[in-house]
């Protein structure tokens, strides 16, 4: 966002601003000059439901939950350490109190995390070093770890498209616990998808 100017990019780069004219201008009313926030647009009813109400450019439902801050008022924020961007981030979304913004705060134990979300049904956790740097697309510096329950639930899910199906349960726990940074250090802030 820029001033009142607000953009919303999906993962892929495609824009989806005018599907969401409440939010973006929900979004606008930030306090701050600028910001690039990295977030995820959420349906309360699941996926499914997200991209229908989208497509439909209705926005009862969604929410935006954000995740790590970029950039803010001009100052790009990427080589600063994800604590301090959380920390930031943080702050902006608590003076706006925007009900559709909701923050993702920080976790330090990410597998009782991942125990909870496997609970309620979700689809799993990102966990990143609370020191690492932002970097753009896939890197070492995050991982995303499927819950066993859901993971068991959709294992044929790749097939109904015909691709591979992707990390099990199992790999996806063992690929959980490998990064070197989740060994060495306290658990890193994890977030739920």
């Amino acid at each position: 966002m820029a001033g009142e100017r607000v953009t919303f990019y999906t993962r892929n780069g495609a824009d989806w601003t005018n599907r969401l004219p409440r939010l973006a201008a929900d979004v606008a009313t930030l306090p701050c000059v600028s910001a690039i926030i990295d977030a995820e647009l959420v349906h309360v009813d699941g996926f499914g439901a997200l991209h229908r109400v989208a497509h439909k450019r209705t926005e009862d439902g969604l929410t935006l939950w954000v995740f790590d801050l970029l950039q803010l008022n001009g100052n790009d924020l990427r080589a600063v350490a994800l604590a301090d961007r959380k920390r930031r981030l943080g702050h902006l979304i608590e003076r706006a109190g925007i009900e559709r913004l909701r923050y993702s705060e920080p976790f330090a134990d990410g597998e009782r995390l991942l125990g909870e979300c496997d609970k309620r049904g979700l689809e799993g956790v990102v966990a990143k070093h609370k020191n690492g740097i932002y970097r753009s697309g896939r890197s070492t510096g995050w991982i995303k770890v499927k819950c066993p329950t859901w993971q068991e639930a959709n294992r044929n899910r790749g097939a109904l498209f015909g691709v591979g199906g992707g990390l099990t349960a199992e790999r996806s726990l063992r690929r959980f616990k490998r990064p070197a940074w989740w060994r060495a250090s306290a658990p890193p802030p994890t977030h739920c998808q």
